[in-house]
């Protein structure tokens, strides 16, 4: 074994599990910096060489974690499909990247790997095709997880400039496979159509890929990435229909046949994000993770696949690896609900993360039937696309996922924080494009960092 010590955080989360399994299997030693001692990081003391405990936003704590590193993964963040910025988002996704960034340069760690979002980006329309940037836009994305994202990319490209420090930058796409230990939105929605309980679907579509593929990414980029690029991490575009069809198939039940109206969904979003709040629960969709599914994914990896050759496997393949991971099949793993967690300021990557699937517009069916939508969609029975209204589009925010699970994520990876993931976020407005200056208008909410 190497002398090397490789420290991941954020390592209980949806993408960070996996990376220590990844890295392990490559012969390093590992050093887990997880936020709790819980039933994940027990798993994780049987694979890690280390787990220690800390809080990202604590730079003492972050340094102690840093002391030896040779490789720092950074996985640890909050992933939200919320409408509004709240200072838990900031300080653990802002400040905790500040916290790695400097503790880095002080440990003089040979190679950082910070784990970005795909919603990090800023585009144009709806149909470029989305390749690295080489500076991010936290004033031009639209909601605040993206934007906190953005922001902390550009802490680690000036750390880079300013500091010599040799980081690179992974933008997952949203997150699916197996190792989903704790459910984000996105996971209770595929659980939902394997279990017959989410009889409709949605609209939309976007890029899904592997937790696993995301982690062996990540090793490579600690030995092959470019100093201050960034890398997308991306997989394959899938329709919301082919994916609860795909979770229906690996489940060996009927898919989901009657189809809610987008018009309908977009009406109904505000009002079920805002009574999740309200009840403690994760939103099952919101205005922004609604407009992520109709907004551009082609999201790139050929930067990626050439210096590496990355190939993601099918999605197919990794909802059957979900599917099966969620029932219980790949060692009796126990799975914590959604509906369990505590509210807190995420929802997705995966993530994240990483989760809040916008497609199970009725995973819960107070805010289906509440809206009325379940006995419009059935009047309509439309499997045709029904018409958008006056080409509105509800304003949203951010990345990984749009039920955040993971990736960055979503499911997508708190600090090392390993609590529970907050989809939740506003009342009925929609998101709009924040800068980093607007932690005036933050508004305080209880909830703590999840590991994504």
């Amino acid at each position: 074994m190497s002398n090397e010590i490789h420290v991941v955080t954020g390592a209980a989360g949806r993408i960070g599990f996996p990376l220590v399994l990844e890295l392990k299997k490559r012969g390093a030693y590992v050093r887990a910096f997880c936020h709790s001692d819980n039933e994940i990081s027990a798993r994780l003391k049987e694979i890690a060489d280390e787990v220690v405990f800390g809080d990202l936003r604590v730079p003492k704590d972050v340094e102690a974690a840093f002391t030896g590193a040779t490789y720092v993964y950074h996985l640890g963040g909050l992933i939200s499909i919320g409408s509004k910025l709240t200072a838990e988002l900031r300080t653990v996704n802002v400040e905790g990247t500040r916290n790695v960034v400097n503790a880095c340069v002080k440990r003089q760690v040979k190679r950082l790997v910070h784990t970005g979002s795909v919603h990090a980006l800023d585009f144009e329309n709806k149909t470029d095709v989305l390749t690295e940037p080489d500076r991010y836009a936290p004033s031009k994305v639209k909601g605040p997880y993206a934007a906190t994202k953005a922001e902390a990319c550009n802490l680690v490209l000036d750390a880079v400039k300013q500091h010599g420090l040799n980081a690179v930058i992974a933008l997952p796409s949203g997150v699916t496979g197996a190792y989903e230990y704790k459910l984000s939105n996105f996971g209770q929605m595929i659980r939902d159509v394997a279990n017959k309980k989410l009889p409709v679907y949605i609209s939309g579509e976007y890029d899904f890929v592997d937790a696993e593929d995301v982690a062996w990414a990540l090793a490579e980029l600690a030995l092959k990435g470019v100093k201050g690029e960034s890398y997308l991490v991306s997989g394959h575009k899938i329709t919301v229909k082919e994916l609860v069809g795909l979770a229906a198939g690996a489940a060996g039940v009927k898919p989901p046949k009657i189809k809610i109206p987008t018009f309908l969904v977009k009406m109904v979003a505000p009002m079920a994000e805002s009574g999740a709040r309200r009840k403690g629960k994760l939103p099952t969709f919101t205005p922004y993770s609604i407009k992520v599914l109709h907004d551009n994914c082609n999201f790139s990896h050929e930067k990626l696949t050439a210096l590496t050759g990355y190939d993601p496997r099918p999605v197919a393949e990794s909802i059957q690896a979900q599917v099966d991971f969620l029932k219980g099949l790949q060692g009796g793993a126990k799975v914590e609900s959604a509906e369990a967690e505590s509210a807190a300021v995420e929802g997705a990557e995966v993530a994240g993360s990483e989760n809040d699937s916008p497609w199970a517009a009725s995973a819960e069916a107070e805010s289906v039937e509440a809206a009325g939508l379940s006995a419009s969609a059935e009047a309509s029975g439309s499997e045709a696309e029904s018409a958008e209204v006056g080409g509105s589009e509800v304003a949203s925010s951010e990345t990984e996922s749009p039920w955040a699970a993971s990736a960055e994520s979503e499911s997508v990876e708190a600090s090392g924080s390993s609590e529970s993931a907050e989809v939740s976020g506003s009342e009925t407005e929609s998101a709009e494009a924040v800068s980093p200056e607007a932690v005036e208008s933050v508004e305080q909410e209880s909830s703590e960092p999840v590991e994504n």
